[in-house]
C-alpha cells in the first residue's frame, strides 16, 4: 500500500511539474482586453518568499498575491502525502533529478538551483510565478540579438529596450523586456558584458561578483503586479502563468546599484541616447539609477 502511494504521489508530481513548465514555453493566445482587475499595492497580501537549499544571495521574490492558486493546494496535498523533514522540504520525485516543494515558502524547485527537472526556472506556487533560478543553464550560453528575433516564432509578444556602453575596459549591454511570454505575462531585466577589443556581437552573462544589484517592478494598469526585490545576479526574471496582457497596459519601473558613479553616468549616457530623460523617466542617486519604461 506504501508503495502505491509513492508511485501516486510521483506520477501526480511529474503531471503537475510538467504542466507548468509547459506553461511557459507552449505556444499562447493573446488576450484581446484586460479589464478584471488587479487589487491595489494598498489592499494586497505581499508574500516574501526565498529559493530554499541556496547560499546564493538575492534570488528572493515579492509578488501580489491575486487570487486562489490551485497549483498550490495541490503541491500541499502532495507534500502532505510524501511527508517533509525539519526544513519543511518534501520530496516530491527522487532520483537523479529530484523534485523538491518547501511548504513553508511555497517554492519548487531541483537540486543545485538549476531549477525544476534543470530547466531554469523555480515556481512559487503562492504567487503562481516562475522565475529564473540562481544557477540556470541559460548562463552559459549569453545573449545576442538573434535571440529576440527567433521570439516570434515562438509567439512571445513582447517589448525590448537596450542601452550598450563602455565601462573600464568592457562593452555593455542592459536589457529590458516585457510583454506576452506565450501563456504567461512576464518581465526581465538582463545585464552582459564583453571585452571591448571583441568585434562579435555576442556578448556573455555577467559574473555574479561583477553583477550590480538589480530590482525589478511590474505594474499593470499603473498597479503593482509583480516585485522582484534586489538581487545580485545577470538576469531578474518573473512570469506569472496563465495569464495575458496587453503590451500597453504594462509599465516597468527597475533600479540598478552601479559599482560606481562612473558606471552609472555611462548607463544614464546609453539610456539618454534611447530617448530617456533624467528627471523625468531616469532618476540618479549616487551610483544607483532608477529607470521607468513604458
Amino acid at each position: 500500500m506504501k508503495k502505491n502511494h509513492s508511485r501516486l504521489v510521483r506520477l501526480l508530481s511529474v503531471l503537475l511539474a510538467v504542466f507548468m513548465i509547459a506553461q511557459i514555453s507552449i505556444v499562447g493566445v493573446i488576450a484581446e482586453d484586460d479589464d478584471y482587475s488587479v487589487s491595489s499595492v494598498e489592499n494586497s497580501k505581499v508574500i516574501t518568499n526565498g529559493t530554499p537549499n541556496t547560499d546564493f544571495e538575492g534570488t528572493r521574490s515579492i509578488c501580489e498575491k491575486e487570487k486562489f492558486n490551485p497549483f498550490c493546494l495541490l503541491l500541499d496535498i502532495l507534500a502532505k502525502m510524501a511527508g517533509s523533514d525539519e526544513n519543511h522540504v518534501s520530496t516530491l520525485i527522487k532520483g537523479k533529478v529530484p523534485l523538491y516543494y518547501n511548504t513553508e515558502t511555497k517554492i519548487l524547485y531541483s537540486d543545485d538551483n538549476k531549477g525544476i527537472f534543470n530547466l531554469g526556472f523555480d515556481y512559487d506556487a503562492r504567487a503562481n510565478d516562475a522565475y529564473a533560478a540562481s544557477n540556470p543553464w541559460q548562463y552559459d550560453y549569453g545573449y545576442n540579438v538573434f535571440y529576440d528575433v527567433a521570439a516570434p516564432f515562438i509567439n512571445l509578444v513582447i517589448d525590448t529596450e537596450r542601452f550598450y556602453f563602455t565601462y573600464d575596459g568592457k562593452d555593455w549591454l542592459v536589457q529590458l523586456w516585457k510583454g506576452q511570454y506565450g501563456i504567461t505575462t512576464g518581465a526581465e531585466i538582463g545585464i552582459y558584458n564583453k571585452n571591448s577589443n571583441d568585434p562579435g556581437v555576442h556578448y556573455g552573462c555577467t559574473a555574479p561578483d561583477d553583477c550590480p544589484p538589480m530590482e525589478l517592478k511590474v505594474y499593470r494598469n499603473e498597479k503593482l503586479y509583480m516585485h522582484r526585490e534586489s538581487n545580485k545576479f545577470f538576469w531578474l526574471t518573473g512570469f506569472r502563468l496563465l495569464d495575458f496582457t496587453r503590451l500597453d497596459h504594462l509599465r516597468m519601473e527597475g533600479t540598478i546599484h552601479f559599482s560606481s558613479v562612473g558606471m552609472a553616468n555611462a548607463f544614464i549616457g546609453a539610456a539618454t541616447t534611447r530617448g530617456f530623460l533624467v528627471g523625468d523617466n531616469l532618476r540618479l542617486d549616487g551610483s544607483s539609477v532608477t529607470f521607468d519604461w513604458k
